[in-house]
């Protein structure tokens, strides 16, 4: 039984102090990205204060950040590192403020964020003991999201000459090689271990009755972002998400700044846009509410990200979930729904 839920979510932030880049034809504003995230933080805040004192709920259940918190210095790979660090280390402060006042965050981690060395940046965002970049957390009654690590395979992602760096280099040659638009180095997959992972995580959030939001910085459906953007291996990632019909009503992804979103076998896809591209003066933020009872998915968009109104697909009816309704309705001292959604999310880690 899936109860109301109601988060946050940011993507594409990408501190760095240097001069406006470009990219197919868009420009990132590396050096307003300070204020833009003040601005968007602060609107998070106030969607959190207004949620908790008007239905008692406890606020935003979280906000999910789908990475590239930085962007790097590829061009001074001497104090990448260095600089990338000290970036990382402002952008997760002004963050600190939602976590100050009870709104989690949640970290996948996106391409850029790799200029900081993955163990260090798993340190830094507080990353679930044991996990390598992916892990779920519960997020409300009935709910709990999939943060998937889509840099897990990739040749910024570990240190050159590793057997990883050697086994990321030959599938993005093979890739090459089938003439895929998503052979570039800015892509990655997810692990044969983490592909697993995912599987049992789904299976058991089945069992659970519960449904499953997915977040993870690579996009994985053509029409949510341009096919050179999808993950390596996006097309296994999906199908196990179509394996469980309904459990799986969103999926949300960043990497492409322009955003998107597209409906496959029922569940929707959305890019959010990246704040490094917002305008001058702007931002880009949303706050999402999932209403089972008005069947509805809103996406509130801040700033220059776009405001979505989604029918929210049903909802399996598999022996699991015809269970948990069952044992809710039999139990007449069971917790309100608004006092379990005011839980904090549990976070569970993915082991490589």
């Amino acid at each position: 039984m899936a109860y109301p839920l109601r988060f946050g979510l940011l993507a594409d932030i990408q501190l760095a102090d240097k001069d406006n880049t470009h990219f197919e034809g868009r420009t990132r504003l590396h050096r307003e990205v300070a204020s833009k995230l003040a601005s968007a933080v602060d609107a998070l805040l106030e969607a959190h204060d207004d949620d908790a004192a008007s239905d008692g709920r406890g606020g935003l259940a979280a906000v999910v950040s789908l990475g590239d918190l930085v962007d790097g210095y590829p061009e001074a790979p001497d104090t990448d590192a260095a600089r990338s660090a000290s970036d990382l280390a402002a952008v997760l402060s002004e963050l600190s403020r939602l976590e100050a006042r009870g709104a989690r965050v949640l970290h996948a981690i996106g391409n850029h964020d790799l200029s900081v060395p993955r163990r260090e940046l798993a340190a830094a965002l507080g990353l679930p003991a044991g996990s390598s970049g992916y892990y779920s957390a519960r997020l409300a009654e009935g709910w709990r999201v999939v943060v998937l690590d889509t840099t897990d395979v990739s040749i910024y992602g570990h240190p050159k000459g590793s057997p990883e760096a050697a086994a990321a280099e030959a599938w993005l040659a093979r890739l090459a090689a089938a003439a895929a638009p998503n052979a570039q180095p800015w892509n990655g997959g997810a692990s044969d271990a983490q592909l697993g992972w995912l599987r049992r995580e789904l299976a058991a959030a089945s069992d659970a009755g519960e449904r499953v939001i997915v977040a993870c910085h690579h996009p994985l459906v053509s029409g949510s972002a341009p096919d050179h953007y999808l993950a390596w291996n996006a097309a296994e990632i999906t199908a196990a998400f179509d394996a469980h019909p309904g459990l799986v009503p969103l999926v949300l992804t960043g990497h492409f700044h322009a955003g998107g979103h597209v409906q496959v076998n029922g569940t929707h896809y959305v890019t959010l846009e990246g704040l490094v591209e917002s305008p001058s003066g702007s931002t880009s933020f949303a706050v999402i509410d999932v209403s089972p009872e008005e069947g509805l998915i809103t996406i509130a968009g801040g700033g220059y990200a776009s405001t979505r109104a989604l029918p929210l697909p049903p909802a399996p009816a598999g022996r699991a979930a015809a269970a948990a309704v069952a044992a809710a309705a039999a139990e007449p001292h069971a917790a309100p729904a608004h006092a379990a959604a005011a839980a904090r999310p549990r976070a569970v880690a993915g082991q490589a």
